[in-house]
């Protein structure tokens, strides 16, 4: 893995924009950067990786997460990366209100309030508990 020059993670080697895969559209990019993150940068989240895989498993929130759809996923990384649906949508590349309706699903999935403090945090350790998981 490549460091940039703002010291944030690169994956993959290093390649002409031309040769980049048709395939491959803006969200998929978008969400290849949020997935990467500095070790050092997490913290006291970096304390999940003690608690035991069978706890963190059976955690509702966690399980809620891991019964979600890919999109569904992006989007509310997304939204817990930007604290906002607007600034989502445009990095998601999709319509405000599209991104508003996938939330409110996402909400009634968690049975959470992803407008306040606690459900946005609640919600993105849960992703990230379900990352750690995943990896």
């Amino acid at each position: 893995m490549r460091v940039s020059p703002d010291g944030r993670d690169a994956p993959g080697d290093a390649a002409p924009s031309t040769s980049l895969p048709i395939t491959l559209d803006d969200e998929e990019i978008g969400a290849a950067w949020l997935a990467v993150v500095h070790h050092t940068d997490l913290g006291a989240l970096t304390l999940l990786a003690d608690v035991p895989e069978a706890t963190a498993r059976a955690n509702p929130d966690v399980t809620a997460i891991t019964t979600m759809s890919p999109e569904h996923r992006e989007t509310l990384d997304a939204y817990c990366a930007t604290g906002s649906l607007r600034q989502a949508a445009d990095l998601l590349h999709l319509h405000h209100s599209t991104v508003s309706r996938r939330l409110e699903q996402i909400a009634r999935t968690l049975d959470l309030d992803l407008t306040t403090q606690t459900g946005a945090t609640r919600a993105t350790l849960a992703l990230t508990t379900w990352r750690l998981l995943d990896s």
